[in-house]
């Protein structure tokens, strides 16, 4: 089972949200109509809305579409979210780890810009390292900024590579190609 969550936080930059959902779910459909996989959408992901969904163990894959920052100063990866009334809501990476670790996912996507960084002091200060070093075997995220035209289309690419077969690794090699 796959989890889209997206947020898109008033005031930052637009994202193509419902393409990107449109190309997972293109990307697993033979899956799908084979009964062998599931995509469900979360919209307007909150933290507290992603936690209860995930909670619940019943998901393998959570793609996070949205935006993320590395603050250099702090030395600390964000995942921005939003709240009830559609404003940032920065999670760092201590909370991301509480929120994604020991749920029994096997894959977290981040396709949200700088997600990816690790930490001058503490690698694991930023966003992926900490999710990895908190027990996610998987995690897909971009460590510099990214069009979102091209995080869709590495979306796209990597799903469809996932759903014929290859492995995470092969899959990311393909996309970026």
């Amino acid at each position: 089972r796959i989890l889209v969550a997206s947020a898109q936080p008033v005031r930052l930059g637009h994202l193509s949200i419902a393409e990107e959902e449109t190309v997972i779910r293109r990307g697993f459909e033979p899956l799908c109509d084979a009964g062998l996989a599931d995509v469900e959408v979360l919209a307007r992901a909150t933290p507290a809305s992603l936690h209860g969904y995930i909670a619940t163990g019943n998901f393998s894959v959570v793609h996070f579409i949205g935006h993320g920052e590395y603050d250099a100063a702090s030395d600390k990866g964000f995942l921005i979210f939003q709240d009830d009334q559609g404003n940032s809501y920065p999670v760092n990476d201590r909370s991301a780890r509480e929120i994604f670790c020991g749920r029994g996912l096997r894959l977290v996507f981040l396709n949200a810009c700088q997600t990816g960084q690790g930490g001058r002091a503490d690698f694991n200060s930023g966003v992926a390292p900490a999710l990895v070093a908190g027990g996610v075997p998987m995690v897909v995220a971009n460590q510099y900024s990214v069009l979102d035209a091209s995080a869709t289309f590495f979306a796209q690419h990597f799903y469809w590579s996932l759903a014929h077969g290859m492995g995470v690794g092969e899959a990311a090699r393909e996309a970026r190609i």
